[in-house]
């Protein structure tokens, strides 16, 4: 499974969701028999593998609702075979969201201190991340690995109508503000003067919030998951337990 997340920042921490993503399939059934452990049909699920494997075949999966010889599949063909088999789709969902999170916030205080030793600030800075997921016979999810800057070429149709939609959203939540390169100052500096920039740093967070998402979902912070994930931090620094009191107080407007 490919899930693809979007980070507008580490201080504070915020996490979106996008709710589609695509799956692939290996054209053969897993299995521990050590006699296919070089049996690419049955460990790899790359596209060119999977275009060898099946050429030629009998695909197997459900002809009834998806092509019968895909090994492609975006998270609708996936939710509506879960609804086929009784697997809860929504739980499986809610266990990705759960390793986003708890990955992001392991590598906080060291995403942090990178920025500072580079002079940056993550007001400034976005990135998507394409997470790389498995699913196994008990319906755990498991993170196989986490990749920056994810290709968006793949060429398949479930990612060619996906892509355009992903980008031109992540577009709406980071905002474009207009900078003067003579001056070296936004366009808004006479419009909001702050004597606190940590309270300036938070309200730009609140302001994010508040755009159009699309099919991004705000992962975290949220007011209903702050107290659950707070105890994995290594460090909790002002900006963010200013965010979080700030979404404590709200009526949920942000999430």
């Amino acid at each position: 499974m490919r899930a693809y997340i979007l980070v507008t920042g580490m201080n504070p921490l915020r996490i979106y969701f996008y709710r589609d993503g695509y799956i692939k399939i290996a054209v053969k059934d897993f299995t521990f028999n050590h006699k296919f452990i070089k049996d690419g049909c049955v460990h790899i699920t790359t596209s060119d593998t999977n275009q060898e494997c099946y050429d030629g075949k009998e695909y197997k999966y459900d002809t009834d609702i998806y092509d019968a010889k895909s090994h492609f599949w975006s998270y609708m063909h996936f939710e509506r075979y879960c609804a086929k088999r009784g697997i809860n789709y929504t739980e499986i969902m809610e266990q990705m969201k759960d390793i986003f999170i708890k990955t992001f916030i392991s590598l906080n205080s060291d995403f942090i201190e990178i920025m500072k030793n580079r002079n940056k600030y993550d007001r400034n800075l976005y990135q998507l991340y394409g997470l790389d997921l498995m699913v196994d016979i008990n319906n755990k999810v498991h993170l196989l690995e986490l990749n920056r800057n994810p290709s968006m070429r793949d060429g398949h149709g479930v990612c060619d109508y996906m892509y355009d939609n992903l980008i031109a959203d992540i577009l709406n939540i980071v905002g474009i503000v207009p900078f003067n390169h003579e001056t070296k100052e936004t366009f808004d500096k006479d419009i909001y003067k702050y004597d606190n920039e940590t309270e300036e740093i938070v309200d730009d967070c609140l302001c994010e919030f508040g755009r159009p998402r699309g099919m991004f979902e705000l992962a975290y912070p949220k007011k209903n998951n702050i107290n659950k994930y707070k105890k994995f931090y290594e460090n909790i620094f002002p900006e963010s337990q200013l965010l979080w009191n700030k979404l404590l107080s709200s009526n949920g407007e942000y999430d």
